[in-house]
């Protein structure tokens, strides 16, 4: 998040304290997709690659914004902090 300040929804972004815990932020496409548009989805659990993740944060929805990343925009992803993505998988190629 220090290199793409984020505008929050809902929570907040993960801090140097989470970096090892199974959290996430969730961009605002994929939150209302698996939470509806009016549920919250902070303290909730998300699955992703079978492993159980809690939503700490959900971003702000800007005019669409389009990355290669994601499904055609920044608001359809998932941010996991980068050490505990490291640690589970360390074959991983940054």
């Amino acid at each position: 998040f220090r290199m793409r300040p984020l505008k929050m929804r809902e929570g907040k972004t993960f801090d140097e304290s989470q970096e090892g815990q199974d959290v996430v932020v969730l961009g605002g496409i994929a939150k209302d997709a698996l939470f509806g548009k009016e549920a919250t989805a902070v303290g909730k659990s998300v699955t992703v690659n079978k492993r159980t993740y809690r939503v700490v944060g959900v971003t702000q929805d800007e005019k669409q914004e389009q990355s290669l990343l994601s499904a055609g925009s920044l608001q359809n992803l998932v941010y996991l902090p980068y050490p505990r993505l490291k640690s589970i998988q360390p074959d991983l190629q940054t």
